[in-house]
């Protein structure tokens, strides 16, 4: 009995500590650390924020709190010069502060700080909720140049996974051509877009993928008491990265001309 009891309080400790080692290792294998405040991470906004900034330019940024070494840090404390990047409903400002030195990684905390300012950054800001209500509120706007789109996946091996996963609902290329949902819009369709690089590459956020789709690391698992209704999606993040890559190489459907009314 005492044996038992003692596996199951091994069993137990090893799966609290278990997450954490994860989310370490995690943090360790990104090209910059951010600091953040701990209810920032318990909040879950750093891992809605975080992958939406790394699919659009590549870099991994892991969010680290305490007295771990990190390379800029999200703080409520001004920083001279520097305009807020965002504030909480209450109006507590949060500024970026960078402590990095090294050439390489200002000048990926140059993009980091040029996207929270930017259309899309100020967005990921504004849809980030608690208990179904906007928590923060994006700084001022800047105009900058758009940033490059950069995508290192494997796009043959997105293909595959475009078809076998996306195919159930959406016309992926000719391979499907007639199947799909009719009123789930096509791949071609959808890169008309304006945002669809954005829509693509954090496709798991957006109706009605989260009810269905996991990613690796970065989503929570799906609510036991609200199962999934049809087969779940579940992908990593270098899988993500793959169908990201298929679809770039896309061509954009061509809709015909506007209708003329007369």
């Amino acid at each position: 009995m005492h044996v038992k009891r003692l596996g199951y309080s091994l069993f137990v400790s090893a799966m609290l500590i278990l997450p954490q080692a994860m989310g370490q290792a995690r943090a360790q294998d990104a090209d910059l650390q951010l600091h953040v405040p701990e209810n920032l991470i318990e909040s879950g906004f750093t891992k809605h924020l975080l992958p939406r900034f790394r699919f659009k330019t590549r870099v991994r940024i892991g969010a680290v709190s305490g007295g771990e070494a990190a390379d800029m840090a999200l703080t409520d404390v001004a920083v001279p010069g520097e305009i807020a990047v965002m504030s909480d409903v209450s109006g507590k400002a949060y500024h970026l502060s960078i402590t990095a030195t090294d050439d390489a990684k200002l000048k990926n905390i140059g993009k980091f700080k040029a996207w929270l300012s930017s259309k899309p950054g100020r967005s990921a800001i504004t849809k980030f909720k608690i208990n179904g209500k906007q928590a923060f509120i994006p700084g001022e706007e800047k105009k900058i140049e758009e940033v490059a789109i950069e995508v290192d996946g494997d796009a043959d091996e997105g293909s595959k996974l475009a078809l076998q996963h996306c195919g159930r609902c959406h016309v992926i290329d000719e391979r499907n051509l007639f199947g799909g949902i009719g009123s789930t819009p096509s791949f071609g369709a959808m890169k008309t877009l304006p945002n669809w690089f954005e829509r693509f590459s954090v496709f798991w956020t957006i109706n009605p993928h989260p009810s269905f789709t996991q990613v690796e690391g970065i989503t929570e698992p799906f609510n036991p008491a609200r199962p999934p209704h049809i087969a779940p999606v579940m992908l990593t993040v270098e899988e993500v990265e793959a169908i990201t890559a298929f679809v770039v190489k896309l061509p954009v459907k061509d809709l015909g001309a506007d209708v003329e009314m007369r």
